[in-house]
């Protein structure tokens, strides 16, 4: 095979597509697909001709990043990662090329011998004194459990997948996924993280056990924390009856799809119906919602008239000085930024009768229109027309040419807030304590019943 060129010999053809054919699946292939997706894999355009072998042997099977997807399919819920049922049984059926190397899939790949080898020196979440655990690496079982395919016929034949880490710890056996997000936080519910990593760990414990017979006592999730450059492991929840649905959803994708060689639709969500029971259940909790941002509302617009008001004190012409200042006064921090001085700039352009210079948007009637006629050279610019927004950045730059002292047209914008200082912070969380109970009160007052009193008026901000 020559994939540098994209030129792929017969030899190399024959025996890629014999093995994708002795796959259990390869009764239902449409040889062109198959001929398609090995040159697609081997041509000069594709990073993953050095994989194609590796692919081959993920599709026999359901991969454990992949398990929770046709589970999630089955429940209404939209799978992680843009993944879909249909797109693995495109891949499965050869009839889709895998998907390339995002940024985030690199990151892992490259960081994970890292990530294991910080794992399994037991010095974790920020430990550099002491070993927070013991780690023992069983090698040959990792490697033998990555070996290991299900023969054709096997209850678990479509359970997949490849472990990062199989580990002991104090005598007690793990399975351990290695992930380094760019936040150690990230977004989802403790329930989200253990659906997504909880099914794709189960799904390797299932292949360890009932493939090789290996005694899984725990699953490990182990982050990077990139910030204090340390690993933090996490246990991940284990539920069998979970674990018999995830099983199931895909052994459904297996036998009644991918088996046959069809594809499931695509993935709508159902959607949610307020039935009238649950509308009248909820209705005291809105009206403390409504209440509490139409207060909000009031609240912000009084909290920037005091910020504009206390601001005026600090106006100082020496711009670069007052950003560089700054001050705290009975909890409040005074800062100051560079903005341009609107005023000033619209100023300048009405006194000598200039037009303002505006963002240029494009014409999309325009364009259309012009798009209907064949034949004729489009330019862009010829399409746009202004919009309502100035353009400061422009007009900075005409008064630049016109010769005129740049910094007259900039103001030091004072921005207000609570103090981050430490001896101010008990105050300020009493303060927010009491805003709380206000707020509470308040709801109790104006709000007393299921429905909303004609005769209870929203209190004014004094």
């Amino acid at each position: 095979m020559n994939a540098r060129n994209g030129a792929i010999s017969d030899a190399d053809m024959k025996a890629h597509f014999e093995r994708i054919m002795s796959l259990p699946q390869g009764c239902v292939l449409d040889p062109r697909d198959v001929e398609s997706w090995i040159a697609g894999m081997c041509s000069a355009e594709s990073s993953m001709s050095h994989a194609i072998d590796w692919h081959i042997n993920r599709a026999r099977a359901i991969g454990s990043s992949e398990a929770v997807v046709a589970w999630c399919e089955k429940n209404s819920i939209r799978p992680p990662f843009q993944a879909s049922a249909r797109k693995i049984a495109e891949q499965r059926l050869f009839k889709r090329l895998p998907e390339p190397m995002n940024s985030h899939m690199e990151r892992g790949t490259r960081l994970e011998p890292l990530l294991r080898e910080m794992f399994r020196s037991g010095y974790w979440n920020g430990s550099r004194s002491a070993k927070v655990a013991e780690v023992v690496p069983l090698d040959a079982e990792l490697e033998a459990l990555r070996k290991f395919n299900f023969p054709i016929g096997h209850k678990y034949q479509i359970v997949g997948g490849e472990p990062d880490d199989y580990v002991s710890i104090g005598g007690r056996r793990y399975i351990v996924d290695y992930k380094s997000p760019v936040e150690v936080e990230q977004p989802g519910s403790r329930e989200d993280l253990d659906m997504l990593y909880g099914g794709q760990l189960s799904w390797l414990k299932l292949k360890a056990q009932n493939g090789l017979g290996l005694r899984v006592d725990g699953l490990i999730l182990a982050k990077l924390d990139f910030v204090n450059w340390t690993i933090v492991p996490m246990s991940v929840e284990e539920s069998e009856s979970f674990t018999c649905e995830i099983f199931e959803a895909n052994r459904k994708l297996w036998e009644e799809y991918i088996m046959r060689g069809r594809l499931p639709e695509p993935f709508a969500p159902r959607a949610f119906e307020l039935s009238p029971s649950l509308a009248s259940s909820l209705e005291p909790e809105a009206e403390r919602i409504l209440l509490a941002q139409v207060m909000s509302d009031a609240w912000y617009q009084e909290t920037n008239e005091l910020k504009k008001n206390f601001g005026e004190h600090f106006k100082t012409g020496d711009v670069d000085a007052a950003i560089a200042a700054k001050y705290t006064i009975a909890g409040l921090r005074v800062s100051f930024r560079k903005d341009v001085d609107k005023v000033a700039v619209t100023d300048w352009f009405r006194v000598r009768s200039l037009r303002m210079p505006q963002k240029m948007e494009l014409d999309e009637a325009r364009l259309a229109r012009a798009l209907r006629q064949a034949n004729i050279d489009i330019n862009l610019d010829d399409f746009r027309k202004a919009s309502n927004d100035i353009d400061w950045d422009q007009a900075l730059d005409e008064i630049r040419r016109a010769g005129e002292d740049e910094r007259a047209f900039y103001q030091a914008s004072p921005r207000i807030y609570p103090s981050r200082e430490k001896n101010w912070q008990e105050q300020i969380a009493q303060l927010r304590h009491q805003a709380r109970k206000d707020v509470s009160r308040m709801s109790k007052k104006f709000l007393p019943g299921r429905k909303p009193s004609p005769e209870a008026a929203l209190p004014e901000a004094e």
